[in-house]
């Protein structure tokens, strides 16, 4: 069982059971979802979607499989812990870098900056930011291919890695720092609302 499956659960204020954790989680880290239920997952675990979602169904299928006990419509608190983890063990598994940077993105972008309240876990947020972050560091450290002629191929190398890193470490530093560029101001001082709008006007303005 993951080592922070316990400790996830306390944070969202339920007890783990000696008897079904370890067969909840059994079912966490051997299931693959697709990138449509990864998404299901992050709106499930930011309280956009309910139990009703379709895409959901599977997942929680196996979970009554594993635990006869369990409910999706009795216990939602538990399901949205159980589908914040699935989106953990999608990252670290990183079998399909696409889907594992999709469930990183779901858990980062649903947080918007730190404003929303009632966070399960907000432990997962942060592990997924950790991700991203070294995420940054293989991609500006891959090969950009071969120089244009005449021009030495480590140069243009050097110089395809510094426009990423100087992307993508704005892009960081604006992720972390939860703070309006346009407003000036914290992003908890701007409000959701129009949170949702602007931080999306702000990082494509980072977009090189």
């Amino acid at each position: 069982m993951h080592k922070q499956f316990t400790a996830w659960l306390r944070a969202a204020g339920l007890e783990p059971n000696d008897e079904t954790s370890p067969k909840h989680w059994k079912v966490i880290d051997e299931y693959v979802p697709t990138a449509h239920e990864i998404i299901a997952f992050g709106r499930l675990f930011y309280g956009f979607k309910g139990q009703e979602d379709a895409s959901l169904d599977k997942f929680g299928m196996a979970l009554q499989d594993a635990d006869t006990t369990f409910s999706m419509q009795d216990q939602k608190r538990q399901f949205s812990v159980f589908a914040g983890a699935e989106l953990i063990a999608t990252i670290e598994r990183n079998q399909d870098e696409q889907l594992a940077d999709l469930a990183a993105l779901c858990l980062v972008c649903g947080g918007a900056q730190g404003t929303r309240t009632g966070v399960p876990v907000p432990d997962m947020p942060k592990a997924a930011a950790r991700y991203i972050e070294g995420r940054t560091g293989k991609r500006a450290s891959a090969s950009v291919g071969a120089g244009e002629e005449g021009v030495d191929p480590k140069i243009k190398k050097l110089e395809g890695e510094l426009t990423i890193v100087a992307e993508e470490a704005n892009m960081l530093w604006w992720l972390i720092s939860e703070f309006s560029r346009d407003r000036n101001q914290p992003w908890k001082r701007v409000g959701f609302p129009a949170t949702s709008i602007i931080a999306g006007k702000e990082l494509a303005d980072l977009s090189q």
